[in-house]
């Protein structure tokens, strides 16, 4: 997540500036071992697509350290990719063509295309989806509805071979909707109204049948300087969804809305940054956290644009920086992994390559 005009920098500036002395060359804490080639290179600029709208990946790391990177492709068969034993001497790279997504004949009033892939608990299973939204502009103002819709398709991981896909279009929902994985491996759409009535539900499916588990509808009320709380209108029907648990509180498992959590002894205590340090990532193992530092300006249509950006990296033990990497037009394409007793960052270039670090605090 980008911060205009400086620095977003997880945990490490704080230590870094009140540890100077344990600053280390990033070659001292960062090794590449290999890149793999992945899929073909994404171009970074077209003038038949200003939007870049099939140009985005999805990335996932499954419960056996297997990388899946799910592609959008303007033929509408979007590609999954899988790469087993990235960190041994012989990586294995399988491919899947998964036909009937969105595709160039679906451009017109297209404004938002976003591909997912998510991996059940298990690691039997992943999901991979593709959602779309319409709006159509006049003058710079929407006229009519929104549309939203997505394109939903189970794998099974033993086989690598898909096992059920479904179009949202066979579902009721509303106005505009998001697709996420909740931490017992279900899918989960939300979907709402952009009306006066704060209309919202929420539908579960299950893995691998994607079958509706639970549908929950409820409306949002607002009060003054509060968040949202949603009401249920059926509370039945939404403690079968959230088996018990308060709707609040599930919803807040949505990735995009529930941030990274943040350890209590990483907690920023300087009000004098512009933007206060937190943790942002951590490896599976808790030894190694990283955050990103970045830097732009603002662009003349009115958005910002990113000039640099740099992985700083820290070891949750000594709480001493030890490695930085140039991740600039990357940052949202890096992974920590630990897999086989050791710390690794991957990182993905160009939709294309993917470079495997060794990272080593020096912490046994």
């Amino acid at each position: 997540m980008y911060v205009r005009s400086a620095v977003r920098l997880a945990f490490a500036l704080l230590l870094f500036a009140t540890n100077c002395h344990s600053q280390q060359d990033a070659s001292s804490g960062i090794q590449e071992i290999r890149t793999i080639t992945v899929g073909p290179k994404q171009s970074s600029w077209s003038l038949t697509e200003l939007s870049f709208q099939f140009k985005g990946q999805a990335l996932a790391i499954s419960p056996s350290s297997d990388f899946l990177m799910f592609s959008p492709r303007r033929d509408g068969a979007w590609e999954l990719v899988r790469v087993q034993n990235w960190s041994g001497p012989v990586p294995t790279v399988g491919r899947l063509s998964l036909p009937g997504y969105y595709s160039n004949a679906d451009r017109h009033d297209l404004d938002r295309l976003n591909a997912g892939v998510f991996v059940t608990p298990d690691g039997h299973y992943a999901a991979c989806t593709g959602t779309a939204e319409w709006i159509h502009y006049v003058h710079g103002k929407t006229v009519g509805p929104r549309r939203t819709q997505s394109v939903l398709t189970v794998i099974d991981l033993t086989s690598f071979k898909p096992v059920k896909t479904l179009r949202t279009s066979a579902l009721t929902l509303l106005e505009f909707h998001s697709v996420w994985m909740d931490p017992l491996g279900r899918i989960v759409i939300t979907t709402r109204d952009f009306g006066p009535d704060n209309k919202h539900s929420v539908v579960q499916l299950a893995i691998p049948s994607l079958e509706v588990q639970a549908k929950c509808n409820y409306v949002a009320a607002t009060e003054a300087d509060r968040p949202a709380l949603p009401i249920p209108s059926d509370e039945e029907a939404c403690s079968k969804l959230t088996a018990g648990a308060p709707l609040d509180d599930y919803l807040k498992q949505e990735p995009l809305i529930t941030p990274s959590p943040v350890a209590a002894d990483y907690v920023c205590g300087d009000p004098a940054l512009e933007y206060c340090p937190e943790p942002d990532t951590f490896t599976s193992d808790h030894r190694i956290g990283m955050g990103i530092e970045t830097e732009g300006h603002d662009t003349l249509l009115g958005g910002w644009t990113e000039t640099r950006a740099v992985a700083v990296f820290f070891s949750t033990s000594s709480k001493r920086e030890f490695a930085r990497l140039d991740v600039t037009h990357r940052a949202g394409y890096i992974r920590l992994v630990a897999a086989n007793r050791q710390d690794y960052l991957l990182t993905l270039r160009d939709g294309s390559v993917l470079t495997v670090y060794s990272l080593l605090s020096g912490v046994p």
